[in-house]
């Protein structure tokens, strides 16, 4: 069947109104494994969904004229191998100012398969959708969005100059974050948004407590604040190594670890406090040995050699005891305290980050897994590579690898069923299985068009679509009629009722179902006798054609597919059947219910005498497939209906906004929130921003310029309003005022006490001129006329 442009239009322009049942969706969603992060959206159900990252809609490969319904971003990705890279990531698919990179969080494409999520996740726009970007909000108001710097105070990013690729905000929920703010010292986030809290931002070095230890290189932590930015707090007791817990002022000198812990300049041995032989805090221990016979020393024979105290002050502290994981001590003298003694605590320490410890989750992400209830989750078991944890997806194609920490790696793991052919039809959930070793994990075998049923070899993408069994037989998404390419002549096109196949009886927009095949039906073109048939489309893309359809009797064409164009009998009528003032040869004027009067007879038909609200009197009804108006157009093909189209393809028609993109606004609720009014300039709609400068009221508004609140003007030349009668200023807040010239007076300059018409220099007529304040009222008038007859018309 080829496709003509009749069709084309139809489909897109008249038919879109039309709302058929399709099959379910079968979107390959661990390709969103595959990208860093993930725009969703809300499907058909109410289900939130990432399909709409690569595809048109939330629902996947399904729901368009050619499946997969790919958006420009997942072209992109499709073609590059689907695969995040720097490429893809410097791309901009979807032409909207914005790299693929920003709209996914990672500007420069350094994020691989397996990595933590870029923390910028929660500004995820779509990729493939020039509607959305990360600029298009400043959602907490500092002047900063996910993408970009609100230099113009409009609330958004957009305008000129706002986004140069340095500067985002990497926390929308709080204005105490961008990267114009300096890294404050005195909390725990990440101020300036350089990817380093505060303990790990170079810039607090000196002001914080990283070890935890009480001190900072700059002072002492009273407060334990874990910073010395407090009252009285940048003394000259300073850590001298704040990487070591155990080095600190306050630190005892521990003799064996080549470390001076108590600040003093003297190591081990060297520090007195590693010389005494007396048990000071009676704890059996001394920091030279052990009393070992309990007499206060450690003088005699084997005390020495049997172990030593690293803190004589504190009883608690000595080889003999537990160590405690949090409290910034070396319990056991070990020469590692807290999480240093992987001994003792490694399995209570978030090494790699990843919210796991070896021994349980680290629910409130302060590093660790000893708060109460954090040991009762899964632990990590693999807590050097954070790519590795419970709380991480199964990659199927990594080899030994088990990345979600269930005891089970790569196609051995459940949740790579997608990856494994059950059925040994050679198709798995993800693709192919090339080598046909039963999976579809090795290299080029993932490829997106794979089996949506694994329990049968009649179903993967190589069977042909059967078009009326209720199953997706080819795994392209839909089922039946709704594989628009296969079972074309299965659909009902125009929502007449019929398809080339038979009559739609259940009203579900096909003719798929049992008993639906067969006679009447619509015509194909090689059986249309119609001259005007020469696109080859039959009667299938007219809804005014279909068996027993009201024959239009003056057009040449035959509407009720019975073989006879403007038959006698029904187009010989002269009655005016439906009392709608109009009969199938003419207008009933002096409504005497017929057409036989002086004049009636003529070039003005009811093509629908059953229908009192189908005559050449009415308003076409651009939401129905009927042609209310009888001009032989319907829906968004007629002319009255243009301003439900979107002609420049911004988006937004002179009535609705089109939010499937597929060139009108006839869908659901699509007849809102918008208008254009320029649909034949791009830049012009009521969602784009005002261009400061054009000439051009660009958001349709009203305002053009820097009339408009959303341009700030810096000098009067900005605020020309073509009007020389009126005085045009720039205000200090950035204003335009365009104020009456007060030299002109009556329609004239003044001069003297006179009004002048011929030299004045604000082109104001004098009193009695015929373009004076009469003509301009009329103006006005007619152009208010002029505008509510257009808003009218946009109504209908």
């Amino acid at each position: 069947m080829v496709t003509t442009p009749r069709r084309v239009a139809l489909l897109a322009l008249g038919l879109a109104a039309l709302s058929l049942s399709a099959g379910r969706a079968y979107a390959f969603e661990p390709f969103t494994l595959q990208v860093p992060c993930t725009a969703t959206a809300e499907n058909e159900v109410g289900t939130v969904r990432p399909c709409i990252t690569c595809h048109d809609n939330a629902d996947g490969g399904s729901g368009c004229a050619t499946p997969p319904c790919l958006n420009a971003f997942g072209t992109d990705f499709d073609t590059g191998g689907r695969a995040w890279s720097a490429a893809l990531a410097a791309m901009d698919s979807d032409g909207d100012g914005y790299t693929n990179g920003e709209e996914l969080g990672d500007p420069d494409g350094t994020w691989t398969v397996g990595d933590a999520a870029p923390a910028t996740c929660g500004c995820a726009t779509r990729p493939g959708f020039d509607t959305f970007t990360p600029g298009d909000t400043d959602a907490d108001g500092d002047g900063y969005c996910c993408v970009g710097q609100d230099t113009s105070g409009d609330g958004d990013c957009l305008d000129a100059g706002e986004h140069d690729g340095t500067q985002r905000d990497c926390d929308e929920s709080d204005d105490m974050v961008h990267t114009g703010r300096a890294e404050l010292c005195t909390n725990a986030i990440d101020n300036d948004c350089d990817g380093l809290a505060t303990l790990l931002d170079d810039e607090c070095a000196d002001v914080v407590d990283r070890d935890g230890d009480g001190f900072c290189p700059m002072g002492r932590d009273d407060n334990r604040d874990r910073d010395c930015n407090d009252a009285g707090e940048m003394t000259s007791d300073v850590d001298c190594d704040d990487d070591e817990p155990t080095v600190s002022p306050a630190a005892r000198e521990f003799c064996v670890d080549s470390l001076d812990n108590d600040c003093d300049g003297d190591v081990d041995l060297d520090d007195s406090e590693c010389t005494s032989d007396t048990d000071a805090d009676s704890d059996g221990y001394c920091p030279i040995g052990r009393d070992l016979d309990g007499d206060g020393d450690c003088n005699d024979a084997g005390e020495i050699d049997a172990g030593f105290d690293c803190d004589d002050s504190v009883a608690e502290v000595n080889p003999g005891a537990t160590e405690v994981c949090t409290d910034f001590a070396d319990n056991d003298c070990d020469g590692f305290a807290d999480f240093r003694d992987e001994e003792d605590c490694g399995a209570f320490f978030d090494a790699d980050g990843d919210g796991y410890c070896p021994a349980g989750r680290d629910g409130n992400g302060n590093g660790n897994c000893t708060d109460a209830g954090e040991t009762d989750d899964p632990g990590d078991c693999d807590d050097d590579d954070p790519a590795i944890s419970p709380g991480m997806g199964e990659i199927c194609t990594n080899g030994s690898v088990d990345d979600d920490c269930d005891g089970a790696a790569s196609l051995a793991d459940d949740d790579c069923e997608g990856y494994l052919d059950g059925d040994g039809d050679t198709y798995c959930f993800v693709g192919i299985d090339i080598d046909r070793d039963g999976d579809c994990a090795d290299e080029g075998e993932a490829t997106g068009e794979g089996d949506c049923d694994e329990s049968t070899v009649d179903v993967n993408p190589s069977v042909a679509e059967v078009c009326t069994d209720g199953v997706d037989n080819d795994c392209n998404g839909t089922a039946d009629a709704a594989d628009r390419v296969t079972c074309f002549e299965y659909r009902d096109h125009d929502g007449d009722g019929w398809c080339w196949v038979g009559e739609d009886r259940n009203g579900d927009g096909d003719c798929a179902d049992a008993g639906e095949q067969g006679e009447p039906r619509e015509w194909r073109s090689d059986e249309d006798p119609a001259e005007e048939d020469i696109d080859g489309d039959g009667s299938e893309f007219d809804a005014t054609r279909y068996p027993g359809a009201p024959e239009h009797c003056d057009n040449r064409v035959d509407e009720d597919l019975d073989g006879m164009v403007d038959e006698a009998g029904y187009c010989t009528s002269d009655e005016d059947a439906d009392g709608d003032g109009w009969c199938p040869i003419g207008r009933d004027d002096n409504g005497d219910g017929d057409c036989l009067d002086e004049g009636e007879n003529r070039a003005e038909f009811d093509c629908n005498d059953g229908a009192t609200d189908v005559n050449p009197g009415e308003d076409e009804r651009c939401l129905e497939l009927v042609d209310a108006d009888c001009d032989g157009q319907i829906a968004g093909a007629d002319s009255d209906c243009l301003y439900l189209r979107d002609l420049d393809g911004d988006g937004v028609c002179g009535s609705g906004v089109d939010d499937n993109g597929d060139g009108d606004c006839l869908d659901t609720d699509e007849q809102r929130f918008g208008e254009d009014c320029d649909d034949d300039d791009p830049t012009v709609s009521s969602r784009a921003r005002e261009s400061c400068g054009d000439g051009i009221d660009n958001d349709c508004n009203g305002d053009v310029d820097y009339d408009d609140r959303a341009c700030t003007c810096e000098m009067d030349a900005e605020c020309d309003d073509g009007d020389a009668c009126t005085v045009d200023r720039c205000t200090p807040d950035g204003t335009c005022e365009n104020a009456p010239d007060p030299r002109c007076a009556d329609g004239g300059m003044v001069d003297g006490g006179m009004g002048s018409d011929a030299e004045d220099d604000c082109n104001c007529a004098a009193v009695g001129a015929g373009h004076g304040p009469g003509a301009s009222l009329w103006g006005w008038l007619a152009a208010l006329a002029f505008i509510g007859w257009r808003r009218r018309r946009r109504a209908r």
